[in-house]
């Protein structure tokens, strides 16, 4: 998704200082690599980690502890950034970090990508060995975070089947989104990109896999959220909430 905005136009940053692509994904990450480091910073700040996210209390993102990394981060946005029309970034840890941004960055449109928690899991067991369980409650986790930080603004929501399926239309979705319209230029980029061979996992959400036994409790809450994420819900219902925070504490 990242990749289709910045064929729509997006600056990404100095392509030296993106995340360089990897076996596990040779195409690139289109991420950047400072943003990364501060997100990761933070985590470790408050205890934790990516895979092991920390309680972040209710006025974390103004603490006095990463005070240095608001102001790292505010440099960073004017120099790379200033500049720019318009920009994007991408980085996982930003569904938890994201209130941090807030404070430096004016108001956002938020692109949420969504992708079936089975295939999370299946990606994270064959990349990192985590366990089925421990994916999902992380699936959970990182989707509530972002939810919760993207309310009352504007957003779109985007699952991998849609972009997988039909990527020229969902760009189109999203250039709409965005209010910048999409070139053959664009189309023809992004067309070019998007290969459905190398889409590694794939579950059918009715399926209950045997390795994710364990994880049956937690996939079934996952599979609920996803499908009302999937339909595009512009405001976190009540119904969502109690699904998300039902399920974590679990």
């Amino acid at each position: 998704m990242t990749r289709i905005l910045s064929a729509l136009g997006a600056y990404l940053g100095p392509e030296s200082m993106l995340v360089p692509a990897a076996v596990d994904n040779p195409t690139g990450f289109w991420e950047l690599e400072p943003i990364v480091d501060i997100n990761q910073s933070i985590l470790t700040r408050f205890g934790g980690r990516a895979m092991d996210p920390p309680p972040l209390e209710n006025g974390w993102a103004t603490s006095g502890k990463i005070t240095d990394l608001r102001h790292r981060a505010a440099a960073l946005v004017e120099t790379l950034f200033s500049a720019s029309s318009w920009w994007a970034w991408k980085d996982p840890r930003a569904c938890l970090t994201l209130p941090f941004w807030q404070e430096i960055i004016p108001p956002m449109h938020y692109v949420i990508c969504v992708r079936r928690p089975a295939e999370v899991a299946a990606s994270l067991r064959r990349r990192n060995n985590i366990p089925e369980a421990r994916s999902i409650y992380l699936w959970l986790l990182y989707n509530r975070a972002a939810l919760s930080a993207s309310v009352g603004a504007r957003r779109h929501f985007i699952t991998y089947d849609d972009v997988m399926i039909d990527p020229i239309r969902n760009a189109e979705l999203v250039a709409g989104f965005l209010g910048e319209s999409i070139s053959d230029e664009s189309t023809a980029a992004i067309a070019n990109f998007i290969d459905p061979a190398r889409r590694h996992h794939r579950y059918d959400t009715r399926v209950d896999p045997e390795n994710f036994r364990l994880a049956k409790p937690l996939l079934l809450a996952a599979n609920d959220a996803y499908e009302m994420m999937s339909r595009g819900e512009q405001l976190i219902s009540n119904e969502l909430v109690a699904l998300f925070d039902g399920a974590l504490q679990s």
